[in-house]
């Protein structure tokens, strides 16, 4: 599928404006920025949707589509669930947080899946990510991929301090395997956070 076959669909998706629950997978596509911006657009036209599982994962997406997702998603006022997947995609440091800008204007978020992993985020752009993420103070559930980017030992301490400012976080996931950690002491740290009860 590529771009030119998603605003057909897009077109389409925007004519069901009751909407409550979507989802929509489209991984492993030839989907580029274009065809990010006419699904965002149709997504919004959706003002009841408070569901949404997006799968955009093995696509051909960067920072432009992201921010036009982003952007679109931020005007969804009655999300309470948002699953979305950009694995394995042509994501950095700016179009990660363009995406997470968006999220983060999602308020009412409960649950939240989030996953970034195999693009190419550094250390300090998983920490912006992540200090957009914490702006959702509803979530109760919330899971983060971040498998195989470049996230650094203090850098994790520091993610996960202030994902503990989310004061009704029940459950978190969060996947940082294969990003090279040294500090085997790492882990008995992330467990002292006051969200972690056992």
């Amino acid at each position: 599928m590529n771009d030119q076959t998603l605003v057909d669909i897009s077109n389409g998706l925007s004519k069901c404006q009751n909407l409550t629950n979507l989802i929509i997978n489209l991984r492993d596509n030839k989907i580029s920025d274009q065809g990010t911006l006419d699904l965002g657009i149709a997504i919004k036209k959706c003002h009841f949707i408070n569901t949404l599982d997006i799968n955009l994962s093995q696509n051909k997406i960067n920072e432009n589509g992201l921010e036009y997702l982003g952007s679109q998603l931020a005007l969804c006022s009655n999300l309470k669930s948002l699953k979305i997947y950009l694995r394995e995609n042509k994501i950095s440091a700016q179009g990660g947080q363009k995406i997470a800008e968006g999220i983060s204007q999602c308020t009412g978020l409960t649950k939240l899946d989030f996953d970034l992993s195999l693009n190419h985020l550094s250390c300090h752009s998983v920490q912006q990510i992540t200090q957009q993420i914490t702006k959702c103070k509803n979530l109760i559930k919330l899971n983060l991929d971040f498998e195989r980017n470049q996230l650094c030992n203090q850098g994790t301490l520091e993610l996960f301090n202030g994902l503990s400012s989310i004061l009704n976080l029940r459950f978190l996931q969060f996947d940082i395997r294969q990003i090279n950690l040294f500090d085997p002491s790492l882990y008995l740290k992330i467990f002292k956070f006051k969200f972690c009860r056992f």
